[in-house]
């Protein structure tokens, strides 16, 4: 290929106008034409010998003017002088040039129409820069754009057929560069007038006119200008103006110029069917009629088959290809969408893996050439309902997104590299527009399932092994898939009653060949049997990392069968990432090869659900969201996803996070997410720990994955609010998501069924983010409940007539249940296996006490709520505690507690802890309930004893609390801004920035500029020669406020080591956080290492160390401690000390830790920490250590006063010279 892809700019611009000038030619003069070198010009405008049989080709005739990039455009050849060809399709015709390029001419009366075929030419592939080229194509009448295509890349095409305004004297042909040349060659293929007037020189067929079963639904079909068409009504109101449809087929519009016989169309009426379905509800209905119109297209030969079902709430439509022997080269549909005017559309720009934020906008508003990943939402003018735009039943075929045409048009648009082959039956998907008068009548839509075939023969109809239910998730909350922390989700599991745990990436890195790893997934499959956990198994689809992928069907398999050897019930299918043709098959191939080993399927880097979970009900859900992993998503995108995303199935949003994913919003909006977002298998965003120390832990249990009923209650509005009922058996669940300002609603209760109903009740806190309002109540049908919530807020109420407490867990040897029904006399029974009480099961008296693993399910027989039920499961395990604690991300939030957590309750059993990081033993400090962390950092360990069994693994947790900070150092003398560093690495290839953030921003952070110091990236390290005479190091250490993200991100650790020795370093610090550093360095201390380490994951880890230098005074300790030297030893160890100003010092800071540390010998075992304000005058400090052989002289104690506290007494500043005691 030459080397003008390479060439710049204006060394193109010469090199076309020497061409230019060589043909003798002058420059954009009209009724010119510019030719290149040998090109013979042809004689007349337009003779219909030239043309084809229904108009003339551009490259037949003269062109007015013309500009090409880097050389002349070239007629019937590409710009190169080869053949054309575009997505591997050849053409005879067409024009070849480069972007940006302008090519004019004038029009006659005789051209009605302009069609084309735009594509960039496959002859750049010979050039490695080829994937740089993109380009969009423009068609325009007297200068005013008439059509346009989106931005199309090599493989890619675009189909123009539009109405050349009457009167128009000049057609121009644009290539837009959109700002890189690079290897744009741009085609014009078949390009051509036609030559139809405005009535169409046809004989019009008859239009077809077809009503729903209940007649609110009717629909059009028509011949325009013999151009297939189709408009819809709803309720006598017009939802889609005449709007074309057609196949692009062999490069051909087999819409374009069609026939058809009205004796053989035909309209039926089914019988109205119901069938199973897991999701918004348990029974879904299709209720159609179904009108077959045998269409002729009159150019091509082609007779086909256009199929539309209409519902009382939609149209869906297909085209079905005649069977033959040849193969069909399919390049897009002229299917479009004509909204009426002043119609709001809500879209997402993702098409690939849609995951894009959703805007809203007036639908003639949306930009030309804007690209929507489906479904879009419309709301109709003037309040006349709601509309969805998507498709169903999306098999063997290219996935559809949509194309914006201008003034509230959208084209049906296709990703595949611009056309696909297909051989034998070729159907369609079908095309959908379901309408509603309101929210409600949307979101209950069953179109999308209806027109996909019924459930496949694989399944022999046995779906009992699939089971909707929750699942613990790793890998977002903190990344850690190892085989140790998956043992540890599955207790975690096991404890929230919850039926799965989910391996997510990594589990191939357990061991060094996949024989081993594959024991090791057995390994943990197993032991979550043990717990009554199940265990789902992640995989990525193509190639990564090492790992063959599964679009090869042997490969598939294979992974399957070792997958359900090794126990494992669900797959979660990873980084699809788009809708080609092999990508589609990709889904119903693999749900056929899954239902082979009764695996269910979760698909995740997926396109949109086209309701072929009705087929293959083993597909329990497919990401396509915009979700938690995307870090924090606003309430207000929150609140537009049950009307917009969800209105195509379900979807793994992952939801609730209670923690560092949570943004602006509240916990009730958190809590409201998990039950708005339907996915029958819900993978939770949050760490399984900060589930069970929340205070709706019981509701989070009890959280349904599959509904019986959804209902849209009043009020809600797309993108302000989502209120939603759903109900579970006889329980109903209240769940609002509010957006982003404060509000108040009223929620009738009218959908409740007979009698008194427990509300319980989980409101914003209108005082703090992270906290309820929670309450209790009775209400009935006609109750009203009373809402209010803030700004990104939430509401959640659990209504039952029948409810458990608690909702199923984790016991260790007895548990006692209690069943609490609306009204207390209301009479139940229960069985302790499952299966479904009678009024001659076990009667409900007090309380039911187990002792084994049970699945407890109750039933009302009698009174007010009779036929309630509620099922939980009960997991007898082995002795298990756990470390909570009140806040995120390690760090206790201010005033907040640790908690010891333990399925021993009723048991006799102990907790003994360290804070240091010691191995607590029976003599460690004994945990006697939450208790507030006396220091800034402390690694707790803890292990728990209980009678008869053996003593428990130890767990630990490095936690840190800001409230031991030490004080704001003073300035340094010699900054390290004014010092060269010996060496320095940042992040991301960077060099740390003196004086400036890692972008390049004034440092700032916690909302202070400051204008010295270093700005860097994690993992970094900076190392310094430490001047002479330096006898200090001061620093803050923050997150720079260039961080915008919200969410997880920017969490990372700063550490001083002094000679390679660590000498302090600060608690996690993520946005918002700073850590002061006041550091002695040793006599004769060399070297200086800063270190910003990421902490696990490094997305926006700027950190800075602002102010940042050496000082050449030490600090005088501003404290001495006085003693007897002597323990009190009666009942335990006692310590008291006195604490005075030490004479001549600077007075000590605000705040500081008397730490009394307990030895035996030289190993540490216990502390007690005792926070001060400033010290001004003696005072006196005590400690008490709870131990059993307080008599052995082994023991000592050691005091000292420090700035703040850490586990490793290195990294706070000693304010005293420590005191021993004996």
């Amino acid at each position: 290929m030459p080397n003008r892809c390479q060439l710049p700019k204006f060394s193109a611009t010469i090199f076309v106008i020497l061409c230019l000038l060589l043909a003798g030619l002058p420059i954009g003069l009209p009724n010119a034409t510019a030719t290149a070198a040998g090109e013979t010009e042809e004689s007349t405008v337009n003779q219909t010998e030239n043309g084809s049989d229904d108009g003339v080709y551009l490259s037949d005739l003269n062109w007015a003017s013309m500009e090409s990039y880097w050389s002349p455009a070239q007629k019937d050849k590409s710009l190169d002088g080869n053949p054309l060809k575009t997505a591997g399709v050849s053409y005879s015709k067409g024009i070849g040039a480069h972007a940006n390029s302008i090519i004019v001419y004038d029009l006659t009366t005789d051209y009605k129409r302009f069609s084309a075929i735009a594509g960039i030419d496959d002859e750049v592939k010979s050039n490695p820069e080829y994937v740089k080229a993109k380009a969009r194509f423009i068609v325009k009448a007297d200068g005013v754009t008439i059509a346009s295509s989106p931005d199309l890349k090599v493989g890619e095409t675009h189909a123009f057929n539009v109405r050349i305004p009457a009167g128009a004297r000049q057609l121009t042909l644009v290539t837009d560069d959109l700002g890189d040349p690079t290897c744009d060659h741009t085609n014009w293929l078949q390009a051509k007038f036609l030559l139809t007037d405005d009535t169409g020189n046809w004989t019009p067929s008859d239009p077809v006119v077809i009503a729903s079963p209940g007649g609110g639904v009717t629909s059009t079909i028509e011949q325009l200008d013999g151009r297939l068409t189709y408009s819809m009504q709803f309720n006598g109101k017009t939802v889609i103006n005449r709007s074309a449809l057609g196949v692009i087929v062999e490069g051909r519009d087999i819409g374009e110029q069609v026939y058809w016989d009205q004796a053989k169309v035909t309209t039926t009426a089914p019988e109205a069917e119901t069938y199973a379905i897991i999701g918004n509800h348990s029974t879904a209905r299709d209720h159609h009629t179904l009108t077959t119109i045998p269409i002729t297209d009159a150019a091509a030969g082609i007779e086909y088959t256009l199929e539309i079902k209409l519902f009382d709430d939609g149209i869906a439509f297909r085209y079905v290809l005649p069977q033959n022997a040849a193969q069909k080269v399919i390049s897009g549909e002229s299917t479009s969408f004509n909204l009426p005017g002043d119609s709001t559309v809500w879209y997402q720009k993702d098409t690939v893996s849609y995951e894009g934020r959703f805007t809203k906008q007036n639908a003639k508003d949306v930009p030309i050439g804007t690209k929507i990943g489906p479904p879009m939402t419309v709301k109709l003018p003037n309040e006349t309902g709601y509309v969805f735009v998507s498709e169903g039943a999306l098999v063997n075929y290219v996935g559809m997104t949509l194309l914006a045409e201008g003034d509230g048009r959208f084209k049906a648009n296709f990703n595949n590299g611009g056309s696909w082959t297909l051989a034998g039956d070729v159907a369609t998907p079908w095309r959908i527009v379901a309408v509603a008068d309101d929210l409600n009548g949307l979101v209950k839509s069953d179109i999308v399932t209806n027109v996909n075939p019924p459930q496949a023969p694989i399944f022999n109809n046995n779906t009992d092994w699939i089971k909707p239910g929750a699942s613990t998730w790793s890998w977002v909350v903190d990344g850690d898939v190892s085989k140790r922390n998956m043992l540890l989700y599955i207790d975690y599991a096991s404890e929230l009653g919850i039926p799965y745990n989910l391996i997510d990436e990594g589990w191939t890195d357990w061991a060094a060949s996949p024989e081993e790893y594959w024991a090791a997934v057995e390994e943990v499959v197993e032991y979550g049997k043990l717990k009554n956990v199940e265990s789902w198994l992640w995989k990525a689809v193509p190639d990564r990392m090492g790992v063959k992928g599964i679009y090869n069907r042997a490969d598939r398999r294979a992974f399957f069968e070792k997958a359900r050897a090794a126990g494992v019930v669900g797959v979660k299918l990873d980084f699809i990432d788009g809708e080609e043709l092999y990508k589609i098959n990709f889904y119903k191939d693999t749900l056929e090869d899954a239902a082979d080993y009764q695996l269910m399927v979760n698909f995740h880097g997926s396109n949109k659900p086209t309701g072929l979970t009705r087929t293959y009900p083993n597909e329990l859900s497919r990401e396509g969201v915009h979700g938690l992993e995307q870090g924090a998503p606003p309430a207000d995108h929150n609140t537009t996803l049950p009307f917009t995303r969800y209105l195509a199935g379900h979807g793994d949003y992952t939801p609730m996070s209670l923690s560092n994913r949570m943004g602006k919003s509240s916990w009730s909006h958190q809590l409201a997410t998990a039950l708005s977002f339907t996915s029958p298998i819900l993978s939770f965003g949050e760490h399984p720990e900060k589930m069970l120390l929340n205070p709706a832990v019981e509701l989070i249990k009890s959280i349904p994955t599959a509904w019986d009923e959804t209902i849209v209650l009043p009020g809600s509005e797309i993108g302000e609010v989502s209120a939603m009922a759903r109900r579970s058996g006889g329980t109903w669940y209240v769940a609002v998501m509010n957006g982003l300002t404060e509000r108040t609603m009223e929620l009738n209760l009218s959908f409740l069924g007979s009698g008194n109903y427990a509300a319980h009740i989980y409101a914003d806190d209108p005082a703090k983010q992270d906290g309820y309002s929670i309450d209790k109540k009775t209400v009935t049908s006609s109750s009203v409940l009373k809402v209010s919530m803030r700004g990104s807020g939430g509401y959640v109420a659990k209504l039952s007539q029948l409810d458990m407490e608690p909702h199923g867990g984790g016991f260790l040897d007895k548990r006692k249940i209690y069943l609490k029904a609306a009204n207390d006399s209301s009479e139940i029974h229960y069985t302790l296996d499952g299966t479904e009480p009678t009024a001659s099961s076990p009667k409900y008296e007090d309380y039911i006490e187990i002792t084994a693993t049970s699945i407890v399910r109750a039933l009302v027989t009698k009174g007010d709520g009779a036929g309630s039920t509620v099922t939980a499961r009960f997991n007898k395990t082995s002795p298990y505690m756990q470390i909570l604690y009140d806040g995120e991300r390690s760090w206790i939030s201010e005033g907040g507690k640790v908690t010891m957590q333990t399925n021993a309750e009723g048991s006799a059993y102990e907790i003994r802890y360290t804070l240091d990081g010691s191995e607590p033993g029976k003599t460690s400090l004994l945990y006697t309930g939450p208790f507030t962390l006396p220091v800034s950092s402390a690694n707790v360990k803890a292990k728990l004893y209980v009678e008869g069994y053996k003593e428990s693994n130890t767990v630990s947790k490095t936690l840190y609390t800001f409230e031991h900070n030490g004080p704001v150092p003073p300035l340094p003398e010699i900054y390290l801004d004014e010092l060269n560093w010996d060496s320095a690495t940042s992040g991301w290839a960077n060099v740390p920035k003196k004086n400036l953030s890692i972008d390049g921003n004034p440092l700032t952070s916690a909302g202070k500029t400051y204008a010295r110091g270093l700005g860097t990236h994690a993992n970094s390290e900076i190392v310094y020669t430490i001047p002479d005479g330096a006898k200090r190091f001061v620093a803050v250490a923050g997150a720079d406020d260039e961080i915008e993200e919200e969410g997880g991100y920017a969490s990372m650790l700063f550490s001083i080591y002094v000679d390679e020795k660590l000498v302090a370093s600060s608690p996690l610090i993520g946005k918002g956080m700073q850590w002061n550093f006041d550091v002695a360095l040793p006599e004769g201390a060399r070297k200086l290492r800063l270190s910003l380490d990421d902490a696990g994951g490094k997305n926006f880890d700027h950190g800075d160390w602002l102010n940042a230098g050496f000082l050449k005074n030490s600090m005088q300790q501003p404290y001495t401690i006085k003693s007897s030297g002597k323990l009190g030893r009666s009942g335990g160890i006692g310590a008291e000390v006195t604490v005075l100003p030490t004479s001549g010092a600077e007075a000590g800071p605000e705040q500081q830790v008397v730490v009394f540390q307990l030895m035996n010998g030289s190993t540490p075992v216990g502390i007690v920490a005792v926070k001060s304000d400033a010290i001004t005058a003696a005072k006196e400090f005590t400690a008490f250590f709870n131990v059993k052989d307080f008599e052995s002289p082994n023991y000592a104690v050691r005091v000292l006063v420090l700035d703040r506290f850490n586990s490793d007494l290195t990294a706070p500043v000693s304010l005293a010279e420590p005191e021993h005691m004996k």
